[in-house]
Order: C-alpha cells, then structure tokens, then sequence
C-alpha cells in the first residue's frame, strides 16, 4: 500500500529545482539506502501518473527528495507548481538498486559520472562514501549547461575542501563566469581522464552513471570500449529508454499460471501471453509496486524461486542480480510451468 508523507519544508535550489522535505504519516518510518528513490502517486486531470524521485538525504537525517523540471514532463511540472508545505503526498517505500556498498578492505577508484539533476541519487552516496571508505578515491565528473543550472554545486565544493580523497571535475556548456572553461564531457575526454586520474588497480574500479540517456549511452560505451568489465558499470534511469538505434526483438510468449507471494498473501496469478506478470497482477487488483513500467528503475523487483521468466527489458538488474533469481516484473514473462515469484525478501 502507498505510504503518506507530510512536506515539512521546501527549498529552491536553483530556478528550475526543489528540495522536500518530508515526514512519514503514521506507519512506522522507512528505512533506505543511499542512492534509493521514492516514487511519488500523483493524480493530474483524473489520471494517475508515478514518477521516482532520489532521496537526497542519509539515513537517520530528515527524508529529502528533490525535483528538478523536465521539459515536457508533467509530473516535475506539476510537483514544481502545487505541492505546497504542509500538503501530504501518496509514495511507495524507498526502493532502487544504483546503489554502492562501501568496502573496508580495498582501495579502488570510485567514478561518478553524473549529469545535470543525475546528481540527485549521487549525493548522499558521495557523502557516505567519504566517511566509510576514506582509503579509496572518489571522482565526480559532473555536467551542466552553467553554474546557475548545477544542483548542490556550494555543497560539492564544501566536501572536496574537507575531504582530499574526493575530486570534483566541472563541466559547463555555457559558463556564466570565466572561473571555468567552456567544455563537455565527450567520449575523448572521459577515456583520457579515467586513464590519466585512475590511482588503484583497474580492476577495482567502479563505475556510476546517472544522466539523461544519451549522456549514460556516451559513457557506457566509452567504458565498454576501454574494456571496463559490465558488472563494474552501474547506470541509474527513471524513465524507459525510448530512443533505440533498432527494433526490439520479437517475443513470443504462452499462457501460464505463476504463484505470487506478495505481503504474506500467496496468490495463483493466470498471465496470459500478451501481458506481464505486473500487469497481470494490476489486472487482479494485487498492488504490486511499480513505477516506470519499462525495465529501468527496479521498482517492480522481486526473486523468482521456482521455474523461468523471461525479461524483454532490464536496464537494472546486474549479473549478481540474476544469478540470484531477481527479475522485473514489469518486463517479465513466465516462460515455464511452476513459477514462483516472491517479494518477500528485500
């Protein structure tokens, strides 16, 4: 069931982004992870619209998202405009997998490389990272079309002054003053700078991205190509990929009948050929949580135990993730008899 939250206060960060902060209504307070996201339920013109937003905040601290516009974008529109302190708003528990584990017993090279609101989910990764793994590097290669469009740019700047482990790389299309070059973070450029400020073992190196889609495709086949293993590839998305260079491949599914654990409720789920298992499930009034509906976000996870399911997209789940049986509903089809899909195990 979608969770309540209260806005205690909101923030303008720039001109074209806001940070909330909220307190959760009655249930007992979430937990979460650096790097996680809400997905807040809006109701626009009858309708209703999901969209994730990164909490921006740590644990034990007040719960913070912040939203940036996007063009054309009716939800950040909407939120942007009518959420007013003190409104209370539907959102599902804190979910997301672009999230970085800190080591105790390695040095690595840890890479963000982030565009625009992508900073969002980095933040307070940055900020847990810096203290629970000081014996590693961290770089931030961060894009922005000017210093006056960059989220959280004084608070970046404060925590590489305070932590000489941290490195702040800037890239502005359009600066406003001459204290930065004009410059953007093409192919050339991060191949070079990877190569020239990797201080460990490459093959310790990690690797998040976070950005608009074209963005995230240059970085990643920048790293593909300079050999960067995929598990050491970590890409965060909120909405499905829609630009791709060619058709999908044709699927053909059959009809089948899946067990779904979901709350405590076991349930005998029909899905039938053309349709997913989440879509199955809304069609029987399971509310299963779900946000972007394309195989991108992890919102709809949950582990096959028994039997097959095939997956038309994922964006999301890593290698790992697959070998222990995690799939996306919201692409997944039951490809065998005798599937057991469960969400009780987050």
């Amino acid at each position: 069931m979608p969770l309540r939250f209260r806005i205690v206060s909101i923030v303008q960060e720039t001109s074209q982004a806001k940070t909330y902060t909220l307190e959760q209504v009655g249930a007992d307070q979430v937990s979460w992870e650096p790097g996680q996201f809400l997905t807040f339920i809006f109701g626009i013109d009858g309708k209703e619209l999901r969209r994730s937003y990164s909490i921006v905040s740590l644990p034990g601290e007040p719960l913070q998202v912040t939203i940036k516009k996007v063009e054309n974008g009716a939800a950040s529109r909407y939120a942007l405009i009518h959420l007013k302190e003190g409104q209370e708003i539907a959102a599902l528990a804190p979910a997301g997998r672009f999230v970085l584990t800190p080591q105790k017993l390695v040095q690595r090279d840890i890479f963000f490389i982030v565009a625009g609101s992508g900073i969002t989910p980095v933040l307070p990764q940055l900020r847990r990272l810096l203290v629970a793994e000081p014996q590693s590097a961290i770089h931030l290669f961060y894009s922005n079309h000017s210093e006056q469009d960059t989220l959280f740019m004084e608070r970046l700047t404060a925590l590489q002054r305070s932590h000489p482990q941290l490195q702040v790389y800037w890239f502005f299309s359009d600066p406003a003053s001459r204290s930065f070059p004009q410059r953007r973070l093409n192919n050339g450029i991060l191949e070079i700078m990877v190569r020239e400020k990797m201080r460990f073992a490459p093959g310790q190196a990690v690797f998040m991205i976070c950005g608009p889609f074209t963005f995230m495709r240059m970085a990643r086949i920048t790293l593909i190509f300079m050999h960067v293993e995929e598990d050491r590839i970590r890409r965060e998305n909120f909405l499905p990929e829609i630009m791709r260079s060619s058709p999908g491949t044709a699927h053909h599914f059959e009809d089948h009948t899946v067990t779904l654990e979901f709350n405590g409720t076991s349930y005998r789920l029909p899905v039938r050929h053309d349709e997913t298992i989440l879509r199955a499930a809304m069609a029987h009034h399971i509310p299963l949580p779900y946000s972007c509906e394309g195989g991108v976000c992890s919102t709809c996870a949950a582990r096959c135990t028994r039997g097959k399911v095939e997956m038309t997209v994922n964006e999301v789940l890593t290698n790992q993730d697959l070998a222990e049986g995690w799939i996306l509903t919201c692409t997944g089809h039951p490809v065998s008899e005798n599937v057991w899909i469960t969400f009780d195990v987050r």
